[in-house]
């Protein structure tokens, strides 16, 4: 773009003058340039990007009026942010060359989580740590009332592992202060990423949409391709968000911690409601350090060591499992529980249950960890049904991935012994034990707050 007009415009405003220097980037809204900022009196200079708005003659004036607006609006929200997680504001206004434009800082270095995971996938240690600075600036963002609708892997930059988010035309700040511009039934966002509410066109979405797009952002991002990557152009696109589950990572070959699984999968449900906010996936990341685990395990083990005598047996795990078989013979064998203690276990043993491996082997399962936490809520009383309902639901979401799970193993192992042809003692128990499994899968119910994804692979 040598012969493009605005390299080599300059302007001053507030003592300071700038100069365009080269192009870098076209989106949507407008055109991005590397510029050189001075201050007059000092003398000092630095490199800036210069982000301006299209003067397209198409589309007609209410078209020219929203980008306008949008433009606008977008710099609004900047400026209302100190982040090293945001891209900063230096500097905007109307130029006659150019029209209207704002100046923010130059990124020196800087790429984009699009290009860091291509071609290879970014490793996941590498990934987290950029999802927690995603992470903390919805978190920023919850609390002003801002939804940035767009988070995807070309609009966060990584320089020097701190990750920023960019682009703000389409951020909405919900209430009053400001107009919505994006009528009914008109989808705005990147479709690679946008939340099925976003798809369906709905008004009325929260920041929960975000939630979906930094989960799906980032699950392309270290899983290495689209969270839905069968469709190709963007009707498909909407409706695989609208219709479709995504396949689980360890499906697509792709080694990543369990605990990043479960969240980035929690952050695409479909429903708002089950996604976790920014402060309970931060809080999610935060429950997977191995030194707390041990840690739950030793306060865990000092306050139900009498509880296990009582039983006659030796660990949480065999606890657990006495507790399903016949709950009323555990609690007659139990006898008096001390209610003091009988809340703070519920609560170690459902944090125990959140940092627990899904598929490694452990002494202690997760699902032997909620098990004894709905347990111990249910006997601490004060809790009424309401209050356990949610647990009850998560233990039976947790209950039927494990089912389906083993079906899945046992259906493999049953296709593997046919192959011969004929039916054999091995087919037949195996037949045998998938019916029983298949008995007892039933519809789940979808718990409130957090929860393990849906189907867990086979």
């Amino acid at each position: 773009m040598n012969d493009d007009p605005k390299i080599g415009v300059e302007w001053t405003m507030d003592g300071k003058t700038f100069r365009i220097v080269q192009f870098i980037d076209e989106g949507g809204m407008g055109q991005v340039y590397e510029g050189v900022m001075t201050e007059n009196e000092s003398g000092r200079q630095e490199k800036c990007a210069v982000k301006i708005l299209h003067r397209r003659k198409t589309g007609g004036t209410q078209d020219a009026g929203d980008r306008e607006t949008r433009f606008l609006q977008e710099i609004n929200i900047l400026q209302r942010f100190d982040s090293p997680h945001i891209i900063k504001v230096l500097a905007n206004g109307y130029q006659e060359e150019l029209g209207h434009y704002y100046v923010m800082e130059f990124i020196a270095g800087a790429t984009t989580l699009q290009t860091l995971s291509k071609p290879d996938p970014i490793p996941a240690e590498f990934g987290e740590r950029y999802l927690r600075h995603v992470l903390e600036t919805l978190k920023l963002f919850a609390g002003e009332n801002l939804i940035h609708r767009d988070i995807t892997p070309k609009n966060v930059m990584v320089q020097e592992g701190l990750a920023k988010i960019a682009d703000f035309g389409l951020g909405k700040l919900l209430g009053p202060e400001l107009a919505e511009i994006t009528t009914s039934g008109t989808s705005v966002g990147t479709p690679t990423c946008m939340s099925p509410e976003q798809a369906m066109g709905a008004r009325d979405i929260t920041s929960k949409t975000d939630i979906y797009s930094t989960g799906a952002t980032f699950f392309q991002g270290i899983v290495g391709e689209l969270l839905f990557p069968d469709p190709r152009i963007p009707v498909e696109m909407a409706a695989a968000h609208i219709n479709q589950e995504p396949r689980w990572p360890q499906e697509r070959g792709v080694d990543i911690p369990d605990y990043l699984v479960d969240l980035l999968l929690m952050m695409v449900d479909k429903k708002p409601g089950n996604r976790p906010t920014a402060d309970q996936a931060l809080q999610w990341l935060d429950d997977q350090d191995p030194a707390d685990r041990e840690g739950l395990r030793q306060e865990i083990s000092a306050l139900e060591n009498p509880l296990c005598k009582r039983l006659g047996v030796r660990t949480s795990a065999e606890l657990a499992h006495v507790v399903e078989e016949d709950r009323e013979q555990a609690l007659e064998k139990l006898g008096a529980l001390d209610s003091n203690d009988l809340p703070k276990l519920a609560e170690l043993h459902e944090q125990a249950g959140r940092r627990t491996p899904r598929y490694e082997p452990t002494e202690v399962s997760r699902h032997d960890h909620f098990t004894l936490s709905v347990f111990y809520s249910e006997q601490a009383g004060g809790l009424n049904d309401e209050a356990l309902a949610p647990k009850r639901l998560a233990l039976e979401k947790r209950r039927l991935a494990m089912i389906d799970r083993r079906a899945g193993i046992l259906a493999d192992q049953l296709a593997v012994a046919k192959e011969g042809g004929a039916e054999s003692p091995e087919t037949e128990m195996i037949s045998s034990q998938l019916e029983v499994l298949r008995a007892l899968q039933r519809p789940p119910t979808h718990p409130l707050g957090l929860k393990p994804p849906r189907q867990a692979p086979t």
